[in-house]
């Protein structure tokens, strides 16, 4: 179950499911804010800025989370991506509250959140300034290593409860509950193709964000599921947990 259920129950009570995905339509579409200041921002060209927050808005994979069903999963983009929007504007404390509530949109979405605390650790241990540019003041400490704890029970939490009323870790990636005949080396590598392709493979060498990409990776490479595969990935709410990794990772 979704962390973020409890945070979401009060709109179950408005008793139309038409507008809750309006809700979660509005929300994904306003990432593509936090994509143009963070694009601006780094890139120090507020046009490049504007490409890519527009190449968000006609992207397929974007428009298959959002695809005529409510999904949890899909808060994860809007959350994870105007987090660190805030962090790197300064604005610590909410980026990392953001941070953290992005993490729980579904298991195993917290190592996310995760990566991006211990990044900010080595960072602030190896550099003697910043990850984004000489403006922008890390934040103390005390909130990496707060955000790591935090993923870290929540990270075991949810373990413990699949592995008690679900499938276990290995299960839950190898979930064979839309499978059918053997997916082929090919078949999972047009997946990756048609992922990075439209980015030039840029993220693929994006220094601080390649390293997100690789949990999904592995499950492309792996699972039985159809579902992780092209192209039903881009009609499903999985591709959400390697959206925000694809844009920030071309701009960084």
């Amino acid at each position: 179950t979704s962390g973020l259920s409890f945070a979401f129950a009060p709109s179950v009570l408005l008793g139309s499911y038409p507008l809750l995905l309006v809700i979660q339509t509005v929300a994904i579409s306003l990432t593509a804010l936090s994509l143009y200041y963070v694009g601006s921002r780094i890139l120090g060209n507020a046009y490049a800025g504007l490409v890519v927050a527009l190449s968000f808005l006609i992207s397929f994979a974007v428009a298959g989370v959002n695809w005529f069903d409510l999904h949890y999963e899909a808060f994860f983009i809007p959350l994870f991506v105007s987090g660190y929007a805030l962090t790197i504007s300064g604005r610590n404390r909410t980026g990392y509250t953001l941070l953290a509530l992005s993490g729980l949109a579904n298991f195993p979405f917290m190592i996310f959140p995760a990566f991006f605390a211990l990044q900010s650790l080595v960072y602030r241990r190896w550099h003697s300034y910043t990850m984004v540019g000489p403006m922008w003041k890390p934040a103390p400490r005390s909130y990496d290593l707060i955000l790591l704890g935090v993923a870290f029970a929540v990270l075991v939490s949810s373990y413990v409860e699949l592995s008690t009323v679900g499938p276990n870790l290995s299960g839950f990636l190898h979930t064979t509950g839309a499978g059918g005949p053997g997916i082929s080396a090919d078949a999972r590598l047009e997946t990756i193709f048609f992922l990075v392709g439209p980015f030039a493979f840029l993220p693929l060498l994006s220094p601080r964000w390649a390293l997100y990409l690789v949990p999904w990776f592995f499950v492309v490479l792996t699972s039985p599921a159809t579902f992780y595969q092209y192209p039903g990935l881009f009609f499903t709410q999985y591709s959400a947990a390697i959206i925000p990794f694809l844009f920030m990772g071309t701009i960084d």
